[in-house]
């Protein structure tokens, strides 16, 4: 790979695995979204989420029409899906249709299919995820690799 030239300056680039995993959505290998669901973050963003959700709840004073409040309940949703699993994901899942498009016969709505169908992967890819960290860590620690690794980082110093 040539590097990048920035304001005339080369750019080298460092490339490096990030735990992204790609999901394709309704069977379209065209619309995916990439989620770190080994991110242990990704449990504290969805905890605020439902924190957001309540608070936006709690702030309704009564007054709105039925339209702002859906206007408002969707760009919460939006923003909080993107928040929470990364940006562009909202895009992905809803596209131009409102997240409160009807999506079946029982009335639920496309949020609640897509969060249907993420929450359980979320559940086995955190759990998979936790079991290998938990054994990586326990394999370096065990067999002192973290000296290891320390003595080759302080010979390369100047």
């Amino acid at each position: 790979m040539r590097p990048l030239l920035l304001g005339g300056a080369s750019v080298e680039f460092i490339n490096f695995d990030k735990g992204y995993k790609t999901y394709g959505l309704n069977g379209d290998e065209n619309n995916v979204i990439r989620v770190n669901l080994a991110d242990r973050n990704i449990l504290k963003r969805a905890e605020e989420t439902i924190t957001a959700f309540q608070n936006y709840k709690n702030e309704i004073s009564g007054d709105e029409t039925e339209e702002e409040l859906y206007d408002g309940l969707e760009e919460l949703v939006r923003e909080r899906v993107d928040y929470t699993f990364g940006a562009g994901t909202a895009d992905a899942v809803f596209g131009d249709m409102s997240c409160f498009a009807v999506a079946n016969d029982d009335g639920e709505c496309v949020f609640e299919t897509f969060m249907n169908a993420i929450m359980p992967v979320i559940e086995r890819d955190i759990e998979d995820a936790a079991e290998k960290q938990h054994k990586h860590i326990s394999d370096v620690v065990d067999s002192k690799k973290l000296d290891g690794i320390a003595d080759e980082i302080k010979s390369a110093s100047p």
